[in-house]
């Protein structure tokens, strides 16, 4: 009478067909992930944006002092810092008065030159919104 096989371990067959569900499954799960993870640093560097603009209006506020931020886009002195790749342009300097009021400007944030979001400051409290 044969003895039965202890069988350990895995055939190759099960391997190859686990590992093609789960290529099946990270196919579709990536692009999703990738466009999800681009929407989030989106949203990460328009809040820096928006955060180095308070702060500016703050100091305006703070020192009793006219302050301006810079069109951008050039690496002048007294730009604001975005990550990596991004950079942004006003249409015209952000003029920020003594009482930490901000003018009217339009903004566009840039990934490698190529605009991502436009946005507009028209309530005198430096808030930027997002336009289509």
């Amino acid at each position: 009478m044969p003895r039965p096989r202890n069988r350990r371990g895995f055939s190759v067959l099960e391997v190859l067909i686990v590992l093609a569900i789960m290529s099946v499954g990270a196919a579709i799960v990536m692009p999703r992930g990738a466009a999800m993870l681009d929407r989030m640093t989106t949203h990460v560097v328009f809040f820096e944006f928006q955060q180095q603009i308070s702060e500016r209006r703050r100091a305006a506020f703070r020192d009793e002092r006219a302050t301006a931020v810079p069109v951008g886009g050039g690496g002048t002195a007294g730009e604001l810092t975005l990550r990596s790749g991004w950079t942004y342009r006003l249409d015209r300097p952000l003029e920020i008065s003594a009482g930490g009021r901000c003018g009217t400007v339009e903004a566009g944030i840039f990934r490698e030159d190529r605009l991502i979001m436009r946005l507009h400051s028209d309530d005198g409290a430096c808030h930027f919104i997002r336009r289509s």
